[in-house]
C-alpha cells in the first residue's frame, strides 16, 4: 500500500501526532504500511492447537472418581480387587480443543467431567461405557481407578477434583445412597453448583428420579441407616443434596441401550463445555448474517448427506466463517474434523495430500496410530469406515478437484446426516461432489469496514475511530477496497 509521506508531515505539523499514536500502542510505519496491509487485506486465522491431555488418579470407597490419561492404557478395578484391562483410550482429535467453561470459576479447570458412581453397581457396565463415550469426544474425565475400603473417609483430592471440574455427572444406582462416599461427593457438588455455577448432569441408572425425594424406598432406608450411624446433622446435608437433584433435568437409563444413550450424553456434555477446534481471537464484524446463511444451507436437522462450499477471493473471510460454523455445530455430530490449509499442505511435499488424508482418517476414527500407505487405500478406508458415522468435516482452502476426490468425493462415503463444508477460491472444484451447494462470501460494507478497522487499530472497545484519525481511517479503508 503506497502512502504519501508529505501527508504525514502535514498532519504532524498540525498537531503532535506521535504521543497519540504511542498512546494506542501503534508505531506510525507499522500502523499504515504493515498493519493495515496484513489486517485489512486478509482476516488472519489462528493455527489449531494440539489436543489437550490430562490425567490423574484417586481412590474412593466404591468408585466415584478417577482420572484418565489420554492415549494410555487404563485399568478399572472393583472393590474386591478384580481388574479389567481396557483397550487404548485414544481420543478423537477435533482439530480444536478450545474448551469453554461454565463459569468464571471453572475457566481454569483441570478436568472437563467428574464421574460419581458406586463401583459395584456400575463400574464395569454403564459407567465404563460412558467413560469411553466421553473420551471419544475428546473430553477429559476424572474417574476413580482403584477404590478403597468402605470405612475410609473421603480424601481432599476428591474435593479438589470436583472443584477442578466443569461438569459433574452423578450416576444414581440402587446402592448409591448406601455409600457415604458417594453422598459426600454429591453434597459437595451441589454446594459448588450453587456458589460456583458448576454444571451437574444426573443420570438415573436403575432408579426413578422420584426415589431421590426420600419419601419411601431404598434411598430412604439407606439415609435412615446413616442417621443411626452418623447422626442427623451429618445426614441432613446429604438429604438436601439428593432432593435438590430432582429439580435438575437428567437422563433416565432404565430400559435403554447403553451405547446410544452414552453417545447422546457425551454430545450434551460437549455442548455444555463448548469444546471447539477453532480459535477466534480477531475482532469479528458483520459476519453473523453470513453464518446464518451457511447454517441454513447445511440444514443439519435433515438426514441427507450434504456438501456446501464457501466461495470467494483470498482474504475475504472464508476460513473465519467456516470456523464459526464449526464451533456452532460440531457438538451435533458423532465425529468431526477441521483440516486447515489444504492447498498449502498439498503443495508442500509429494506426500502432502496423503498427509491430509491421514489426518482426516485419524480425526474421525480417533486413532492416531492409523497408517495409510497410499491415497487410493485412504479412499477405500474412508468409504468403509466413515459410511456409518454422522460426521462434520471442514476442508479449508481446497483449490483442486483431486483434493476433494481424495477426501470427500461422494455422499455415500459418509453416514446419514453428515455434512462437508469446503472453503475455496475456485467454485468449480465443488462439481466433484454431486448436488453440492455454495455460498459466495460478501464484502463488508463501508460501515462494517470502518468498525473492523477501528477494533484492529485502536482496540476491541472501539467501534469508531477517534476523531483525530477519522479521515485517515476512511482513506485507508478506501485504499483497501473493502477487503476487511
Amino acid at each position: 500500500m503506497e502512502l504519501r509521506l508529505d501527508r504525514f508531515i502535514m498532519v504532524r505539523e498540525k498537531r503532535d501526532i506521535w504521543p497519540i499514536l504511542l498512546k494506542f500502542g501503534v508505531a506510525l510505519p507499522l500502523f499504515f504500511a504493515g498493519f493495515l496491509y496484513s489486517r485489512i487485506r486478509t482476516r488472519r486465522v489462528i493455527p489449531k492447537l494440539p489436543p489437550r491431555d490430562c490425567g490423574s488418579e484417586a481412590h474412593s470407597e466404591d468408585g466415584s472418581g478417577e482420572a484418565h490419561s489420554e492415549g494410555q492404557r487404563t485399568e478399572l478395578s472393583d472393590r474386591s480387587g478384580g481388574a479389567h484391562s481396557e483397550e487404548d483410550a485414544s481420543t478423537i482429535t477435533r482439530t480444536s480443543s478450545e474448551a469453554g467453561s461454565t463459569s468464571n470459576d471453572t475457566s481454569g479447570a483441570l478436568f472437563d467431567v467428574f464421574l460419581s458412581f458406586r463401583g459395584p453397581d456400575t463400574r464395569l457396565t454403564f459407567t465404563d461405557t460412558l467413560y469411553y463415550a466421553l473420551l471419544e469426544k475428546g473430553i477429559c474425565v476424572f474417574i476413580d481407578k482403584k477404590g478403597i475400603d468402605a470405612g475410609d473417609e473421603i480424601g481432599p483430592e476428591i474435593y479438589r477434583a470436583i472443584d477442578d471440574s466443569k461438569v459433574c455427572i452423578p450416576i444414581f444406582s440402587t446402592g448409591y445412597a448406601s455409600s457415604r462416599w458417594c453422598l459426600r461427593e454429591l453434597e459437595h457438588m451441589m454446594k459448588r453448583r450453587k456458589t460456583h455455577k458448576l454444571e451437574v448432569v444426573p443420570i438415573f441408572y436403575d432408579v426413578e428420579p422420584s426415589v431421590l425425594k426420600l419419601e419411601t424406598g431404598a434411598y430412604r432406608d439407606a439415609l435412615n441407616q446413616h442417621k443411626r450411624e452418623r447422626g442427623n446433622e451429618t445426614v441432613q446435608g446429604w438429604e438436601e443434596a439428593l432432593k435438590e437433584v430432582t429439580k435438575i433435568k437428567g437422563w433416565n437409563a432404565k430400559n435403554t441401550g447403553h451405547g446410544e444413550l452414552t453417545r447422546q450424553i457425551a454430545l450434551e456434555v460437549l455442548g455444555k463445555l463448548d469444546v471447539s477446534a477453532v480459535h477466534l481471537h480477531d475482532p469479528l464484524v458483520g459476519i453473523d448474517k453470513s453464518v446464518d446463511k451457511v447454517i441454513d444451507l447445511l440444514s443439519v436437522e435433515y438426514e441427507d448427506i450434504r456438501l456446501v462450499g464457501i466461495c470467494g477471493i483470498g482474504g475475504i473471510g472464508k476460513t473465519t466463517l467456516a470456523k464459526i460454523v464449526y464451533k456452532k455445530l460440531s457438538a451435533r455430530f458423532q465425529s468431526c474434523s477441521f483440516i486447515h490449509d489444504i492447498r498449502q499442505a498439498s503443495e508442500s511435499s509429494s506426500f502432502g495430500l496423503l498427509d491430509v488424508q491421514r489426518q482426516l482418517v485419524r480425526d474421525i476414527l480417533g486413532d492416531k496410530r492409523i497408517e495409510i500407505p497410499s491415497i487410493d487405500e485412504g479412499k477405500n478406508m474412508i468409504k468403509i469406515r466413515f459410511r456409518n458415522k454422522k460426521v462434520l468435516i471442514i476442508l479449508d482452502d481446497v483449490n483442486e478437484g483431486s483434493q476433494l476426490r481424495a477426501l470427500a468425493a461422494e455422499g455415500r462415503w459418509f453416514g446419514s446426516g453428515s455434512r462437508i463444508l469446503v472453503t475455496t477460491r475456485d467454485k468449480s472444484v465443488l462439481s466433484v461432489f454431486e448436488n453440492s451447494l455454495s455460498y459466495e462470501v460478501e464484502e463488508l460494507n463501508s460501515q462494517e469496514s470502518l468498525e473492523l478497522f477501528s477494533k484492529c487499530a485502536f482496540g476491541s472497545n472501539f467501534h469508531f475511530p477517534p476523531s483525530d484519525f477519522l479521515s485517515l481511517s476512511k482513506e485507508a479503508i478506501a485504499r483497501a477496497g473493502g477487503f476487511l
